[in-house]
């Protein structure tokens, strides 16, 4: 009845393989009954299943469970049951004796045991074993054994595990899951396949003084490695490019493992040994010492920090007024072992102490002597800060938080001070603000259309508080002394009384200009459509006269209408030559560019300039006595008005 692999899976249950905490099974069979049962077959069960017998006994146990070469955890369950007591569901056990042989199989009872376990925060999971109670055994047993192996348990290193019988009268059965590490530790490692972390070599190139990271037999794709100071110092990734020679110490350590899941890892410290890198360590100690109370008592206290932890001693001396030496004081001496050492965030080592009961009268240092160094470190001082020093720090963080407040103060302020000035530009009040005298100027076609807009636009720079004379307002003067007479009395006066004068363009006016600018002589062309186009030769020729001196810009602005011509047609670089230049706005659209232009401010009043006109030809040279006479007439018919 016994197979010979059952016989052999007894035998490795009898006598693991390992004498660790985890034993080795390679029976193949999930579950065994003793002398008594048959048809013992395992299935998934419930947590509401109820025994047919009675479990007097259940012991559990985690075993490594290995097919081939694939090992994993797996559970062992050693179930006791009575067979001569019933379950709760049923009212006999299978075992009633009968005289007749003949009518055995038709007797024979099925019966079921179920067991349970589960983590602290996980599902319950059961199995369920149903066998059949040989009716034939001998009357004087009364009990059998059942051991069952579950080997998709799907429990995890360290775990916690809960084992019970759902009905059993019996007690929960506690079970804990060794670590992997413990288990990686041991002689069954090599049966664990998350025991089998790469593998790492180094090799020191001394060519380029660096050293070069390299894995044995093993895919490092997915290999992390970290490295550290120490075995129990923080490990810090890496990504495996060389690492300067000058950075490796003695105690420098590296840590590699899969990064598909596994926590496993190798570790390797392969310049412990090394005591030429001894110097690396040396080169980075540093020792800061101050002064400091202890016990209410004045102390002096050191800190030493390096990439490993060192031994050695450390001393306090003396240096006396006028020496430069620092003389040892006896009975101060302090080693300093291995221990107690603390690792900071950058991964260096540190470790603290602190001198008692010491006279500070004169200025005291530490010395330093680390086990293995020739010579010793020091003398290590307090940095005391000089007063004048610490004069000029205090006042340079007084300039710096003056200069912040003034950047501060200024940015607030902009604001403020730009809306101040914008209410002053229209209300005439804190900043004072010349508003220019104003000569708007018709296109010589001016029709019905165009006139009432250079009267709108005269309106709007009265209303605006500038001093305006509009040409359509003064065509009677320009009736009894002549259109150009006028316009040379009002353009001759710019300097004294006018100071910006409003051209007004259409596209007639803009040909006009372009067909002037053309001919040799520019007052040549008498084919005017309106008998007021010599004004608007006057101002071409006075743009030509102010160009001639640079001062064209300041004095004369080109105004546009959008219902004549809109934005997109007209530019600067469009216009005649005599019109190039000059300011231009369209109205109404930029009419707040129009009156911002012509408020100009004025740091200092200009000194006056007085010069003469010189016109080509015999016609204008009575211009300036007409200058005179023009103006008395102008201001007779004004006052009339």
């Amino acid at each position: 009845m016994f197979t010979s692999g059952w016989i052999a899976g007894m035998i490795l249950l009898i006598a693991p393989l390992s004498l660790s905490s985890l034993d080795i099974i390679k029976n193949d069979r999930k579950v065994t009954c003793s002398q008594g049962l048959r048809d013992c077959t395992m299935m998934d069960g419930t947590g509401i299943d109820l025994n047919t017998v009675e479990v007097t006994n259940l012991k559990a146990q985690v075993k490594l469970c290995c097919r081939r070469d694939t090992c994993a955890l797996c559970l062992l369950f050693q179930i006791k049951v009575d067979l001569n007591k019933p379950g709760e569901d049923e009212g006999h056990s299978g075992l009633e004796d009968d005289d007749s042989m003949e009518e055995e199989d038709n007797e024979a009872k099925t019966c079921s045991v179920t067991v349970c376990y589960k983590t602290p925060l996980g599902m319950s999971k059961c199995k369920k074993v149903e066998f059949i109670v040989n009716p034939a055994k001998p009357s004087h047993q009364s009990t059998a054994q059942i051991s069952m192996t579950v080997t998709n348990a799907m429990i995890s290193y360290e775990n916690h595990l809960f084992i019970d019988s759902p009905d059993a009268r019996v007690d929960v059965v506690n079970v804990n899951v060794p670590s992997l590490k413990d288990v990686c530790s041991s002689n069954i490692s090599i049966y664990v396949q998350e025991c089998n972390a790469p593998k790492m070599t180094f090799f020191t190139n001394k060519s380029v003084n660096q050293v070069e990271l390299s894995f044995i037999g093993n895919d490092s794709s997915l290999t992390e490695v970290c490295i550290q100071n120490e075995i129990n110092g923080t490990c810090k990734r890496w990504d495996r490019k060389p690492i300067p020679l000058e950075s490796v110490t003695p105690c420098t350590c590296f840590q590699a493992w899969k990064g598909d899941g596994q926590t496993m890892r190798s570790r390797s410290c392969p310049f412990k040994y090394n005591t030429t890198l001894s110097k690396h360590i040396w080169k980075n100690v540093s020792l800061s010492v101050q002064k400091g109370f202890y016990n209410s008592n004045l102390s002096l206290l050191w800190n030493v920090s390096a990439p490993c932890r060192l031994e050695g001693k450390l001393w306090l001396c003396e240096i006396t007024p006028g020496s430069t030496s620092c003389k040892e004081m006896k009975g101060f001496r302090k080693p300093v072992g291995n221990d107690f050492w603390t690792q900071n965030s950058e991964g260096f080592w540190e470790k603290t102490g602190i001198f008692d009961e010491i006279n500070l009268k004169n200025e005291l240092c530490v010395m330093l002597k680390i086990k293995g160094m020739q010579s010793e470190m020091g003398p290590f001082c307090c940095i005391s800060v000089s007063v004048d020093r610490w004069r000029w720090s205090l006042f340079a963080v007084a300039l710096m938080l003056l200069f912040s407040l003034t950047l501060l103060v200024t940015f607030c302020l902009r604001n403020f001070v730009k809306k101040s000035v914008i209410w002053s530009w229209r209300h005439g009040g804190l900043v004072k603000i010349h508003k220019a005298h104003v000569l708007v100027l018709s296109p010589p076609d001016s029709s019905g259309e165009v006139s009432s807009a250079v009267c709108n636009l005269g309106s709007l720079l009265c209303s605006n508080g500038f001093s305006v004379t509009v040409d359509q307002w003064s065509r009677r003067g320009q009736l009894s002394s002549g259109p150009l007479p006028w316009a040379h009395c009002q353009l001759l006066s710019m300097d004294r009384t006018c100071e910006r004068v409003l051209l007004v363009l259409t596209p007639r006016a803009v040909d006009r200009a372009q067909n002037w600018s053309c001919q040799d002589s520019p007052i040549s062309d008498h084919q005017e459509e309106s008998p007021y186009s010599d004004v608007f030769r006057a101002s071409l020729l006075a743009i030509e006269a102010y160009k001639n001196q640079g001062r064209a810009r300041e004095r004369f602005v080109l105004v546009t209408f959008d219902s004549q011509w809109t934005e997109a047609k007209i530019f600067n670089n469009k216009l005649p030559e005599i019109l190039q230049g000059l300011p231009l706005f369209h109205f109404p659209s930029q009419t707040k560019e129009l009156l911002a232009d012509l408020c100009v401010v004025r740091a200092q009043k200009q000194a006056k300039r007085s010069w003469t006109w010189a016109f080509p030809g015999d016609r204008y040279k009575g211009c300036a006595s007409l200058h005179s006479k023009t103006c008395e007439t102008e201001a007779r018919l004004l006052h009339h008005l």
